[in-house]
C-alpha cells in the first residue's frame, strides 16, 4: 500500500466508528458499523460483549470473512457544507486474531482509544479482533474544524525517540506543512509504537 496522505492518516486515527464491508462466498454483501483503531499499518477491530443474537463467533462478519478475507472500511466525516466532505476507503485483507502478541497490542490500542471498552472488561487474552491490513486506499478531502482549516503532514523520522531529537524531529516535519503561512497547533506520535510524527497546522486566509 502507499503512504496515505497525512489528512487521511489522520481521519482514521481520530474517528470514532467506522463502517466495515464484507461479502460472503456468493458475493452477498454486509456492512455494519464498527469501532476500531488504527496504529499506522493496520486497522483492528474487536468483537466486544455488547447483547448478540449468536455466539461470537458465528457472527456473519466473521463467517463472511472465514469465506472471504477481502475487505473495505469506510471511515468518513460530513458536513451540511459538502465542500469539507472527507472521507477514507481502505480496502485489504481481513484476518481473525484469537492469540498472540499481535492481538494483545490491538486490544491495548482499543482500550487506549475507547472507555467504553474498559468499562466493559475487554480482555486483551481472550477478545477476538479483527485485522484489516490496508492493500489499497481511496481517499478524498482534508479535515476542517468551523472556518478553520487543518492540515496535516507526516513524517517518519530516522530517530524513533521523542528525546532529545524531538525537537529535531518536529521542525523538519513542519517544513513539510501544505501551506507556508502556518502554525503548528499540534504534533504527536500517530501511535505509541509509530515511528510516525502527525503534524497539524492551522492555515491563515
Amino acid at each position: 500500500m502507499s503512504e496515505l496522505p497525512a489528512y487521511a492518516a489522520e481521519l482514521l486515527y481520530q474517528s470514532r466508528v467506522a463502517r466495515l464491508g464484507t461479502a460472503d462466498r456468493a458475493g452477498q454483501p454486509l456492512v455494519v458499523p464498527v469501532c476500531y483503531a488504527f496504529d499506522g499499518r493496520a486497522c483492528f477491530s474487536a468483537i466486544d460483549a455488547k447483547p448478540k443474537r449468536v455466539a461470537a463467533r458465528q457472527l456473519r462478519r466473521l463467517r463472511n470473512i472465514a469465506e472471504n478475507p477481502r475487505v473495505s472500511l469506510t471511515v468518513d466525516r460530513y458536513d451540511e457544507e459538502w465542500s469539507r466532505l472527507c472521507w477514507v476507503i481502505v480496502q485489504g485483507r481481513a484476518d481473525v486474531l484469537t492469540e498472540g502478541s499481535e492481538r494483545a497490542g490491538a486490544v491495548d490500542l482499543l482500550l487506549s482509544k475507547y472507555t467504553q471498552y474498559r468499562a466493559m472488561g475487554l480482555d486483551r487474552e481472550t477478545a477476538t479482533v479483527i485485522r484489516i491490513s490496508p492493500e489499497r486506499t481511496l481517499e478524498v478531502g482534508e479535515l476542517v474544524a468551523d472556518e478553520t482549516r487543518y492540515r496535516f503532514s507526516i513524517c517518519r523520522p530516522a530517530c524513533e525517540t521523542s528525546t532529545p531529537a524531538w525537537p529535531a524531529c518536529r521542525i523538519a516535519c513542519a517544513s513539510r506543512c501544505f501551506s507556508i503561512h502556518a502554525l503548528i497547533s499540534r504534533s504527536r506520535w500517530l501511535s505509541k509504537n509509530s515511528a510516525v510524527i502527525v503534524i497539524r497546522c492551522v492555515t491563515f486566509p
